[in-house]
């Protein structure tokens, strides 16, 4: 029996790439804890794998990354046995915006929020609930950590003054990437919990991206044709599973995956870098991880 603990607590719409991971893992898998935000979306999908004539055992789990209060209140949950879940054989760290207009939320970011420090607060909770060792903890991240590193010194963009949202959306994919590696450096060894940041590609449909005019923004063409390669659903999704099920990866621990392999980053993610995000992510939340 495997427990998958997939973490979709941001989604706005039914999305076709979170439909094929359920679809996947529910017919091969006792799959039991999902995190949502949007029940209405949840029922639907049910409804999809239940069509499936897989015979699996759904627990739901309601949490809203723009909310510490939500995070706590679904960790609790986590932690107090009632989901009838003891140990979390896979986290998929996969919620997130993009390039959204500024906001801060609890006096940061919203995209640096969202996409990091709401995950790291999560995850450092209900981390005696991994299976350890043989757990995997994995990050969803993109190329867009091309776009800017960790702004240290100006996390908030001087409170919106020198706003980029594609600036924010690679800070908070790059501190995705850092956070998997610190997350490995620390438990791969006395926990045998691996960690893995994943990039399942650019997938056209997925709802990500639903607010943006990739025509305007220059992504795409006049006909709407990306100007990048794209992959499709079952390609991104295989990444996914290759992170989350590949034995190849044991021992290889804090690797950013994409295509289904383990990739470069091809932009410097240092030791210091990892370590000073973890100590300003205990700072911001006032803990002691």
């Amino acid at each position: 029996m495997i427990d998958f603990n997939i973490d979709f607590a941001l989604e706005k719409r039914t999305n076709r790439l979170v439909d094929k991971l359920y679809l996947l893992l529910h017919t091969s898998y006792d799959f039991k804890l999902l995190n949502v935000r949007s029940p209405a979306a949840h029922r639907q999908r049910s409804i999809r794998i239940e069509a499936t004539g897989a015979s699996t055992t759904i627990k739901t789990l309601f949490l809203n990354l723009e909310s510490q209060d939500s995070v706590h209140h679904a960790a609790k949950k986590i932690a107090s046995g009632e989901l009838g879940i003891p140990k979390i054989d896979f986290l998929l760290n996969n919620a997130g915006i993009m390039a959204v207009p500024y906001k801060k939320i609890d006096g940061y970011e919203s995209q640096f929020f969202c996409n990091h420090l709401s995950h790291f607060l999560f995850m450092n909770l209900i981390l005696s609930h991994i299976k350890s060792p043989g757990g995997r903890i994995l990050s969803i991240t993109s190329l867009g950590h091309r776009r800017s590193p960790v702004r240290f010194d100006d996390i908030n963009f001087k409170d919106g003054e020198v706003y980029n949202r594609w600036v924010g959306y690679g800070q908070a994919k790059t501190a995705i990437i850092l956070f998997a590696i610190g997350l490995n450096k620390r438990f791969s060894e006395t926990k045998g919990i691996q960690s893995y940041s994943v990039h399942p590609g650019t997938i056209d449909g997925t709802g990500l991206g639903e607010h943006l005019d990739f025509i305007a923004e220059g992504f795409k063409d006049e006909n709407g044709n990306w100007k990048f390669p794209t992959v499709t659903f079952d390609q991104g999704v295989a990444t996914y599973l290759y992170g989350a099920l590949s034995p190849e990866l044991d021992g290889k621990g804090g690797a950013y995956l994409t295509e289904s392999q383990i990739k470069d980053t091809e932009f410097p993610m240092t030791d210091e870098d990892t370590e000073r995000l973890w100590e300003l992510s205990n700072s911001i939340l006032g803990t002691k991880y």
